[in-house]
């Protein structure tokens, strides 16, 4: 009794181990069919040996062996098929499949008829001492014919098995290797078990044993195997050096990449080990180490490299073992040092474009400062008509070559990210009147129809950059005027409510004029680009007003937009937002009369004042001395930097104008030595009166402590302006 007992738990355990087993390893879905067959038929037949075991009687205990026997067969027939299919032999398995289906169903059938007549084999009972009923088959012809299918089948999947391990690289030849030493063992055990002879049968365990067997080797082992050798290929041969120590130091390992750029043997990786003694100095005991460092070879091409080291510890921060891995970086280390080697070029390159830039300003601002000075003195005091009209000819033409500098100088404004916004209160209907006025000449002398529609509902004041918003408006109009012939220009102003305090406005210019074709209109918005050359090679102007007037409306929340057909002319819409400071309505606004030109009268009269006036061109000082005339200021004149502190030390002056770009001593060294000094002009306002208007100069000017800037050429207005903002009040009478 305590034999079957033992029998029927190991053969209970073996059906769970079965289970468990492949639950864990959970075969690929290659093989997933198969398994789960190979699996349901050793679950069967070991229940059909336990069922036989604990027979009662004749009939019950064949009917036991019908469905042991037949389900061995198929074990071993999805043992075999396993075989096949893990040696990828598509063609056999076409054959193989439905022919040994085929027998092993009619084997299935043929054993279970010895239910109804007993011709395959007989089954004979005893009874021991103690009364147990035990059963064995004594086998007969037929039976011996099922024996041969089920050994076919194993030699078939063996013969498959060699075959394929045979044919196999190297590499993969122990996964084949495995799964035949497994089923051979099978067979062996199962040889060994009719020859002892026992009178419980465990020949289905050993068949378990081999699905258990081959499930660990072809699921874990081999593909794990195959992972750990892949890997130590991998490894040896990337790109990136390794080399690993173990817990006294000593080199367990270095790869191939390693050797080679360190140009280390097996024969001397001491030095690594000296190398890991130096990094760790002797701390890797008690803190985990990790650190990377560079490392640059010698010789005539030296090459670079990352070396990261990494100690690997235990979760008490023993070292179990440490690392390097060795980075090769030359080409990134090359590749840096070409885009350092460029960015210093272009760095170069844009110095030297604003070297130029602030030269160019200066020097063509320094002539023009004196022209449009001297003109305005001409058109202040001047009686004569004809003397006026040539005078007014001098102011346009140099307020036009004015408007190209500061163009480019916008433009390099925008370059550099600085060009800037500065908002204040102002009357939109006047800005666009002024606007109109200063027009107006140009489209008459074109012969244009000049109209300009304002929405009535537009507030009366608003808030932002008056002198941008104007910059815009004739940059967009004059562009209008300028390539239309005949027609007309309108201009329509309308706004969008956004908010209580904030609005969109929308300029919409129309003209009749040459129109611009799909392809050019791509490009129109590049700097310095001027489509259709050769038709507008008359045609004043340096390409940037759109670019210039682009970036301005994106600076303002708005953008600008265009609708044109070639030959029929253009509409440009620009919009940007502005605050609203008075919402009234500019149609309920008294209107202002506005006069076309206004008689000159200074702003003021100081004529106890005294300024010193430093400018290294004489004409200049001229300029100066004429603009302030009428302001009965005392000036002094001096025309070097040496000059402006021999004169501050021996006078006290109530404003000090000081150009910037002086031969030998500048005017911001001057400046400085002058604040610094023990001077009587110490804290006497210094205004910067420059022909550099370049990016940034205002900022280079408020930096080194000037009090003011104001940049040539300069207005009479302005420069009373300035003058008057930093004069004492009780020196001055305003008039």
């Amino acid at each position: 009794m305590q034999l079957k007992i033992i029998f029927t738990v190991i053969n209970v355990l073996s059906i769970i181990l079965l289970h468990i087993i492949a639950f864990i390893i959970r075969p690929e879905k290659n093989y997933l069919k198969t398994t789960k067959k190979l699996l349901l038929s050793a679950t069967v037949a070991i229940f059909a040996n336990i069922l036989i075991a604990n027979a009662i009687s004749i009939e019950f205990a064949n009917f036991a062996f019908c469905l042991y026997f037949a389900f061995l067969d198929w074990i071993i027939y999805y043992l075999c098929l396993f075989s096949i299919e893990y040696t990828k032999r598509d063609g056999l398995l076409k054959v193989y499949k439905p022919l040994v289906v085929f027998f092993c169903f009619i084997d299935t059938l043929l054993l279970f008829s010895n239910l109804i007549n007993p011709k395959i084999y007989s089954v004979i009972g005893d009874i021991d001492e103690s009364g147990l009923h035990y059963f064995y088959t004594k086998p007969y012809l037929p039976y011996f014919m099922h024996l041969i299918l089920d050994y076919f089948i194993v030699v078939t999947g063996i013969i498959v098995l060699i075959v394929a391990l045979y044919q196999s690289y190297d590499f993969y030849r122990m996964k084949y290797f495995l799964v035949i030493v497994t089923i051979v063992l099978i067979v062996v055990l199962n040889v060994l078990y009719m020859l002892l002879d026992l009178p419980l049968d465990f020949s289905v365990l050993f068949y378990a044993v081999a699905g258990v067997l081959v499930y660990y080797f072809a699921a874990l082992y081999v593909p794990r195997h195959i992972i750990n050798k892949t890997f130590g290929l991998v490894i040896n041969y990337m790109s990136e050096g390794l080399v690993v120590f173990d817990n006294d130091r000593n080199c367990i390992f270095i790869n191939e990449t390693a050797k080679r750029e360190l140009g280390i043997s097996e024969d001397n990786t001491r030095i690594l080990g000296e190398i890991y003694a130096n990094a760790t100095n002797g701390q890797e005991n008690e803190n985990p180490l990790s650190f990377t460092e560079t490392y640059t070879s010698k010789g005539e091409n030296p090459s670079h490299y990352k070396v990261h080291f990494k100690n690997i510890c235990d979760k008490k921060n023993r070292t179990l073992s440490a690392f390097f891995i060795l980075e090769n970086v030359t080409e990134e280390h090359n590749a840096l040092n070409k885009m350092k080697e460029a960015e210093e070029e272009a760095d170069r390159a844009n110095k030297a474009k604003s070297m130029f830039l602030a030269n160019m300003s200066h020097e063509i601002r320094t002539p023009i400062n004196v022209v449009l000075g001297m003109n305005e003195m001409i058109l202040r005091e001047s009686d004569d008509a004809q003397i006026v009209d040539y005078a007014q000819n001098i102011d346009t033409a140099g307020n036009t070559l004015l408007t190209l500098i500061n163009d480019i100088l916008d433009f390099t404004k925008i370059e550099a990210g600085k060009l800037e916004i500065v908002e204040s209160d102002y009357s939109f209907k006047k800005l666009i009147d002024d606007c109109y006025l200063m027009l107006s000449p140009k489209a008459e002398g074109k012969n244009l129809i000049f109209r300009v529609k304002l929405d009535e509902n537009i507030p009366s004041i608003l808030y932002g950059d008056k002198k941008r918003i104007i910059q815009l408006v004739l940059n967009i109009i004059s562009n209008a005027i300028k390539y239309t012939k005949e027609g007309s220009i309108d201009v329509d102003v309308s706004f969008e409510k956004l908010s209580d305090d904030q609005i969109k406005l929308y300029i919409c210019v129309a003209d009749t004029g040459i129109g611009i074709s799909k392809e050019n209109a791509k490009k129109l918005f590049n700097a310095f680009v001027r489509v259709d050359e050769k038709r507008n090679k008359n045609i004043e102007g340096t390409g940037l007003g759109l670019a210039i007037s682009k970036q301005l409306t994106e600076l303002m929340g708005g953008d600008i937009l265009l609708e044109s057909e070639e030959g029929k002319g253009s509409k440009f819409t620009i919009s940007f937002v502005q605050k609203v400071v008075d919402a009234t309505p500019i149609s309920k606004v008294k209107e202002e009369k506005e006069q076309k030109k206004a008689e000159y009268k200074q702003l003021f009269t100081a004529p106890s004042a005294k300024i010193l006036a430093v400018d290294d061109v004489a004409i200049n000082l001229k300029v100066v001395k004429a603009l302030l005339k009428n302001t009965l200021i005392m000036i002094d004149t001096v025309s070097s930097g040496p000059a402006a502190i021999e004169a501050c030390n021996n006078n006290k002056y109530d404003v000090i104008l000081m150009d910037h770009m002086m031969p030998g001593m500048d005017g911001i060294e001057a400046f400085k030595i002058i604040r610094e000094g023990d001077s009587v002009n110490k804290n006497t306002p210094v205004i910067v009166l420059t022909a550099n208007a370049i990016s940034g100069s205002k900022e280079e000017y408020d930096k080194a402590g000037f009090d003011d800037y104001l940049s040539k050429p300069v207005k009479g207005a302005d420069l009373e302006k300035i003058i008057l903002k930093h004069l004492p009040k009780e020196l001055v009478t305003l008039h």
